[in-house]
């Protein structure tokens, strides 16, 4: 257990090193965290890039998407009834009012 510990221990001390690292480190007068933030940026215009995307997608399409994230989810099951909609709506005004 204490080996589990130790290793666990060493390893996150061995990630913060490399994370402070990177966001101090300059090279061509940016730091390593820029230089793969700018890569990475270029990257995603490339031609393998959208493939890869395009390749994932058809990949993922039959499946349900898990986790509602940014999109919402299922709208239909996301629906608001009309009369809790004013009830939002109603208590969204007087907090705004006070």
């Amino acid at each position: 257990m204490l080996r589990l510990i130790f290793w666990v221990i060493k390893w996150g001390g061995f990630a913060l090193l490399i994370l402070i690292l990177a966001h101090t480190v300059e090279w061509k007068g940016r730091t390593v965290s820029d230089q793969l933030r700018v890569s990475l940026a270029k990257a995603r215009t490339t031609d393998e890039y959208r493939e890869l995307r395009n390749w994932t997608d058809r990949f993922i399409e039959g499946k349900p998407r898990q986790g509602t994230g940014r999109r919402g989810g299922n709208s239909s099951a996301q629906e608001i009834a009309p009369n809790e909609r004013e009830k939002l709506k109603q208590l969204l005004r007087e907090l705004q009012d006070d």
